[in-house]
């Protein structure tokens, strides 16, 4: 199963459109993917952060089988990517 992994913070426009944007994906989309939101003012946030290497906002990874198969770093990635990667098998 693919894990897409979103680090954002409180207050940052970018991360919250993110974050409409996937969770709008997932009830659109067939396909299983877990989805986690990370905020990088808390301690967990932080300490996933530093394992994925985030340092900047938002940030967004797909992860299959422990591997990291797509990032997009300060941007809000754009749908056509995320479907054509969340879609595959």
């Amino acid at each position: 199963m693919k894990e897409l992994k979103l680090f954002g913070k409180k207050g940052c426009a970018k991360c919250e459109s993110t974050k409409n944007k996937i969770e709008h994906l997932k009830k659109e989309i067939s396909q299983n993917f877990s989805f986690d939101y990370y905020d990088l003012d808390t301690l967990d946030g932080l300490t996933e952060g530093s394992y994925y290497g985030v340092y900047q906002i938002p940030t967004t990874i797909i992860v299959e089988n422990g591997i990291v198969v797509k990032r997009w770093e300060g941007i809000i990635p754009p749908t056509e990517e995320l479907l054509e990667i969340l879609e595959r098998g």
